[in-house]
């Protein structure tokens, strides 16, 4: 297989599991009720990229090994993105600074998931 046929498996593939991910997403049960955002019509996924810092610990040394370096991290973020506009979501822009101010009647909620 040639390196492009290599590329394009792999962007088919990022695609594949953002979209997997983007429904896991919507059919969490994130509301009271048990209630998904999916199945709920005044409920939505704001995407906002933030950087963080992924580190394992090493004795009392910090090691950031298995931090995505930026321009993976803005494929998979632009991906992810896509998936949530597509189910009426809404996202920020990678790299630049984001401010979001909400008014909810049942958060603001900011969940950390690893898939």
């Amino acid at each position: 297989m040639t390196a492009q046929g290599c590329e394009k498996d792999h962007k088919k593939d990022d695609k594949k599991l953002m979209e997997k991910i983007a429904n896991r997403l919507y059919s969490l049960k994130l509301l009271s009720g048990n209630k998904s955002v999916k199945s709920t019509s005044n409920s939505n996924i704001v995407l906002i990229p933030s950087a963080n810092l992924t580190c394992t610990l090493k004795g009392n040394n910090f090691q950031y090994h298995k931090q995505v370096n930026k321009d993976r991290s803005k494929e998979l973020f632009i991906l992810l993105k896509m998936e949530i506009l597509k189910r009426g979501g809404k996202g920020g822009t990678f790299g630049e600074v984001q401010r979001i101010i909400t008014d909810s009647w049942e958060g603001p909620f900011m969940h950390i998931a690893t898939f």
